[in-house]
């Protein structure tokens, strides 16, 4: 038992050595040792475009301008164009006393503490050697590596989704729901566990910070429709052959 635990310790150690120095490359270099494993740092404006969608977005909150606007603010370096909730943008204005880059690196910070987060929760529940495989493709997985270096968000909520689940918190459910969508799709789950309040109180938060914003502000709320679910004519806007999302799906349905 003793020498298990010592092999699935040098393991662990293994494994957390290599995901720290690919953290450090991602976040120093402009092309880091992922860079030819992945679409999109190869063919895609990068790194941190995707984060600098929202920094982008706030500033043009902080200026009175649409975060759904994709005309040059003179801060953010370059951008994909903002799909999220107004909330988030509004969110982000916090982030604006640091530059675009020292920003995404206190981002890509945060992730790394909500990974550091999910591991614990998973080392508490898991057992034997699917404790020790379940930490080591959380450290080495190559779909994070790639979010770290694009500077995006599913991440972000799918972990506070499993905290939600794993320690029945309703705020972090809320956090998810209001970062992505998506996390609304575990509402069945919860409901059915008899966690229906804490589906209930997020779509209250949700239609709170979204309904009125949209209701005073109706051109965002066309632009905010269009770039997640318009189909233009044509395959655009994001649906082209390597998408595999459900608005791909429902289009070529």
């Amino acid at each position: 038992m003793e020498r298990r635990r010592l092999i699935s310790g040098l393991i662990i150690l293994m494994c957390l050595a290599l995901h720290v120095a690919l953290v450090v490359s991602v976040a120093t270099q402009s092309r880091p040792v992922i860079w030819p494993l992945h679409n999109d740092t190869i063919h895609r404006e990068g790194p941190a475009a995707d984060f600098f969608s929202i920094y982008h977005a706030s500033v043009n909150l902080s200026e009175g301008r649409s975060p759904y606007g994709f005309e040059e603010d003179g801060r953010t370096p370059y951008f994909f164009p903002y799909r999220y909730m107004p909330v988030v943008a509004q969110a982000g204005r916090l982030m604006l006393g640091l530059s675009p880059f020292a920003a995404y690196r206190a981002w890509i910070l945060l992730l790394e503490a909500l990974l550091a987060v999910l591991i614990f929760l998973v080392w508490r529940r898991a057992t034997g050697w699917l404790r020790t495989l379940s930490v080591c493709l959380l450290l080495l997985n190559s779909p994070y590596l790639l979010e770290l270096y694009m500077g995006q968000f599913t991440f972000a909520a799918t972990a506070l989704l499993a905290m939600s689940l794993l320690t029945s918190a309703c705020v972090f459910f809320i956090l998810a729901v209001l970062l992505k969508m998506y996390p609304l799709a575990a509402g069945v789950a919860l409901v059915r566990a008899g966690r229906w309040r804490c589906v209930a109180l997020a779509l209250v938060v949700l239609a709170v910070l979204t309904v009125p914003y949209f209701a005073a502000n109706l051109d965002d709320l066309r632009a905010f429709r269009a770039l997640n679910v318009g189909v233009p004519p044509g395959v655009a806007g994001g649906l082209h052959s390597g998408n595999y999302g459900l608005a791909y799906l429902l289009y070529l349905l």
